[in-house]
């Protein structure tokens, strides 16, 4: 009786740990996704970049902007932007907690973000995608206090997630014609959009340095979901190479959530993968 108790505490104190350096990791993407839109809060009112009026002529939103006009025209959104920062700083701090306090933090927090990606659309990428549904699945997990099996299922779904998203992007980039000659980075790091003048300056399409790192990104996406079963230390190694691919990513492109949004998956891939 006692071993049991010891392995289902050892158990519970592994997924905790687990889901807590994805809380941990994912609320850094969320704080600086929350920090550039209050950066911005400006672009919220008339004429700004993100005026209601505007955004709201899409067919499909003319129905809600009838009923909660207030929190989505002008500043009303900045309210939402301000709790959903406080709560993504709490979730830091606290970690992943089964309790009713972690459970509102977890809840405001994926309110406010539904809120935010309905509000905005403009800008949106896979990093809030990714940071939308780790919210969505942690909050799940909140539900299950003393449930090890809801709480197992979530870190599953979110590194079967993890590997869907490298696997997918990596088959797109294989079906791309510019990938598979080798010029696809050098040709986005021009753009004035995600471009860096200094790696534009230096590498060339054509370069077999280019080339290079075409094919190793498209080849390290499409092989990522071996590292569920390849097993340590070569996790890590896997693990580590994608941090690296993520940090040049931002860094060369300025995409200051992306590296966070998956990054928060891998405590969740070393869980499965053990």
């Amino acid at each position: 009786m006692t071993a049991e108790i010891s392995s289902l505490t050892l158990l519970n104190n592994t997924l905790d740990s687990a889901l807590t350096g994805v809380a941990r990791l994912s609320s850094v993407g969320i704080l600086l996704s929350t920090g550039e839109y209050l950066a911005l809060r400006h672009e919220f009112l008339p004429f700004g970049l993100f005026d209601w009026r505007i955004l709201s002529s899409n067919r499909r939103r003319k129905v809600t902007s009838r009923y909660v006009p207030q929190l989505l025209i002008g500043s009303g959104a900045l309210p939402a932007l301000l709790l959903r920062f406080a709560a993504s700083l709490a979730l830091f701090v606290l970690g992943f907690q089964r309790s009713a306090v972690g459970l509102l933090v977890l809840s405001v927090i994926g309110i406010t973000t539904l809120f935010v990606n309905y509000r905005l659309r403009l800008g949106l990428d896979g990093s809030d995608q990714m940071l939308t549904l780790l919210s969505i699945t942690l909050w799940i997990a909140s539900l299950g206090r003393t449930n090890t099996a809801i709480s197992s299922l979530c870190l599953w779904f979110i590194a079967a997630q993890s590997c869907l998203a490298y696997l997918t992007s990596g088959m797109a980039k294989l079906a791309g014609r510019t990938w598979r000659s080798g010029k696809a980075v050098a040709e986005i790091l021009s753009t004035s959009s995600y471009g860096h003048p200094f790696c534009a300056r230096y590498l060339h399409p054509n370069s077999a340095f280019s080339k290079a790192l075409c094919y190793s990104t498209v080849a390290f996406e499409v092989l990522f979901p071996v590292v569920l079963v390849i097993g340590r230390p070569w996790v890590f190694l896997v693990l580590a190479g994608g941090l690296a691919l993520h940090l040049s990513i931002a860094l060369a492109m300025g995409l200051n959530c992306f590296p966070w949004a998956f990054v928060a998956t891998y405590p969740a891939l070393l869980y499965c993968a053990r």
